[in-house]
């Protein structure tokens, strides 16, 4: 049998792309193949133009981390990163109210039941306590101050969870650093080009500036997939774009706040929507929009009128189109990050799709050039989770400015992808929920966006009425009090 490193198997990985996914990839690899004789290198230089000026790295992001040994303080520190508990929408769900929607989960399941369908059972009996009062990362995002926990097992405290908000072009130099300590070839020159051979391969790179670079197994980060589109005519992709309304993004540094939001802020506007995410140093300020119903000097002045602080920088447009490649891992070529996948911003980042898909891949790296069974898998898997962050990200347009509550109308229904119609549907009718094995997205956080935007289901788990409710409403209370004492111990 081939294995990596022997004669016939793996001895060379090359990845290309200069941004934080590439690095990410290179920093991962030369972890799991430390001391296994397979070359690694990184080819493309930092040209410090990402495609945002800030990036969510979501929850999972900590467990990319950990796998990696780095040190999350030490990150935060190299990055100007900082934290973020959950989001904020104004102009969505049932009003024009402000609205969080918390990261994590909110109470405890008893009985193996959702905690929030004992919530729905108390609130249709005339219980008035919101469901955030029973969300830890809500109660801190409300006390304006945070340190994540370490080595606490309280269950209240287990249910918080947040994200990381990182300047890609720091998080990329960091981790490209973090990979050349490993062993990394770091290669700054840019792909102008892959050529592939006999059986659906790439033999080989050409770069920029007049060499090549050859390897076994490639990974494609480029943003217009310069190595897999010569495997792949790039027709394959499921085209998102008519679901999402914008397609253009404009974005601008502002001075920094005295301390950073500890949520980011998604805003409704009559051309998109608003986004504002703070890192340590500055707050990214962003407007989304239709570039056929709003033009980009439009665009321009529009998001001046709403900044909240001082410009401390020029403004950068970026094209927004929702879309997903249906097989991301062709051959001895695997494409992660916009090679793979892209969807707009508002609550998951190309980037943390690209850290869960590098993962994946250190769990189904092949022992030869080519194995189309992984390879199935991987774009099985990689799919469905592509298709629930876009049914996550859709959610909250779907369920924006709705008449009656917030409940999304027939028509409405029918424009959505059948898979999220069904979700809303059921939740609707009993609150019930599916999510797959695979998506990025969890229940709590399905039930979280929905009900905090005013989607509220007409019934719930039957086995929630065979619990004494008199006890339920004791436990809810108190969990209710240990999330006010923890927040309040801070």
């Amino acid at each position: 049998m081939n294995r990596p490193g022997s004669a016939n198997g793996i001895r060379h990985i090359v990845i290309a792309g200069s941004g934080a996914e590439a690095a990410a990839a290179a920093a991962a690899l030369a972890v799991s193949l430390r001391n296994s004789g397979v070359r690694i290198s990184l080819v493309g230089p930092v040209d410090g133009q990402s495609r945002v000026a800030a990036e969510r790295v979501c929850g999972g992001g900590q467990a990319f981390h950990r796998r990696l040994g780095i040190d999350e303080e030490e990150l935060i520190r190299e990055t100007a990163a900082s934290y973020s508990l959950g989001t904020k929408f104004t102009g969505f769900g049932t009003a024009s109210e402000t609205v969080l929607v918390p990261r994590g989960a909110h109470g405890r399941n008893i009985r193996l039941v959702p905690f929030h369908h004992y919530w729905c059972k108390l609130r249709a009996a005339g219980s008035r306590e919101e469901y955030n009062e029973y969300s830890l990362s809500a109660s801190v995002v409300g006390s304006g101050d945070f340190t994540p926990p370490k080595g606490n097992t309280d269950p209240v405290v287990e249910t918080l969870a947040y994200d990381i908000v990182v300047d890609p072009d720091l998080y990329a130099i960091y981790l490209r650093n973090f990979a050349a300590k490993l062993g990394v070839e770091i290669v700054n020159d840019s792909v102008s080009g892959s050529i592939g051979g006999p059986g659906g391969i790439i033999e080989c790179l050409q770069l920029v500036g007049g060499g090549r670079q050859d390897g076994d197994f490639f990974v494609d980060c480029t943003s217009d997939r310069q190595l897999i589109c010569v495997l792949d005519g790039s027709d394959d992709v499921d085209d998102w774009s008519g679901w999402f309304h914008c397609d253009r993004m404009i974005s601008v540094l502002t001075r920094k706040q005295p301390k950073p939001d500890l949520c980011a802020h998604v805003i409704a506007a009559e051309c998109g929507w608003l986004r504002r995410l703070t890192l340590q140093n500055f707050t990214v300020e962003s407007l989304a929009f239709r570039e056929e119903e709003f033009d980009d000097s439009d665009a321009r002045t529009s998001l001046e009128k709403n900044l909240k602080h001082p410009p401390v920088g020029k403004p950068e447009l970026t094209a927004l189109r929702a879309r997903s490649w249906r097989r991301p891992w062709l051959g001895n070529c695997v494409a992660l990050g916009p090679a793979a996948v892209c969807l707009e911003p508002t609550l998951i980042s190309c980037l943390q799709l690209a850290l869960n898909a590098t993962l994946r891949l250190l769990g189904m790296l092949p022992a030869a050039r080519d194995n189309r069974m992984l390879a199935t898998e991987f774009n099985r898997i990689c799919a469905e989770e592509h298709a629930g962050a876009r049914d996550y990200t859709m959610l909250h347009h779907a369920l924006r400015d709705q008449p009656g509550g917030g409940l999304p109308g027939e028509t409405l229904r029918r424009s959505l992808p059948e898979t999220l119609s069904r979700r809303i549907e059921l939740f609707q009718a009993c609150g019930r929920l599916i999510v797959g094995e695979h998506e990025a997205f969890t229940e709590a956080e399905w039930a979280s966006s929905m009900l905090n935007l005013g989607l509220l289901p007409a019934n719930w788990n039957p086995l929630a009425d065979m619990a004494d409710q008199d006890r339920v409403a004791q436990s809810l209370k108190g969990f209710r009090d240990s999330v006010r004492q923890r927040s309040e111990s801070r």
